[in-house]
């Protein structure tokens, strides 16, 4: 059952694309090694996938779906309203200048 349609902003859209642009970049300066570890067939669809991708969020025509899975239906909460205050927690972190030490 969808409980709620959550519509990207723009500015989310453009985040997405980014993103995948930089896979790609790292991807292409990384794929001799890739290449050895999986094969030419693999790089190419993968190559495909990540350009592909990219191009559908900068045309704005990619959905995004998100979807929770659980045994028991009571183990999960019914709407997604903890998913921004946990996001915002998490982006605290990510600029803490403890976010960059080794936990282990």
């Amino acid at each position: 059952m969808i409980q709620r349609r959550d519509r990207m902003q723009p500015q989310t859209i453009m985040v997405y694309a980014e993103t995948l642009r930089h896979w790609r970049w790292r991807f292409a300066a990384n794929r001799d090694a890739i290449a050895a570890l999986y094969d030419e067939r693999f790089c190419r669809m993968f190559e495909f996938y990540l350009a592909a991708s990219e191009l559908s969020f900068r045309r704005e025509d990619q959905m995004v779906f998100q979807l929770q899975m659980a045994h028991r239906i009571g183990s999960v909460p019914l709407t997604r309203d903890y998913v921004p205050e946990n996001e915002a927690a998490d982006i605290i972190l990510q600029r803490s200048p403890f976010s960059t030490l080794s936990t282990g």
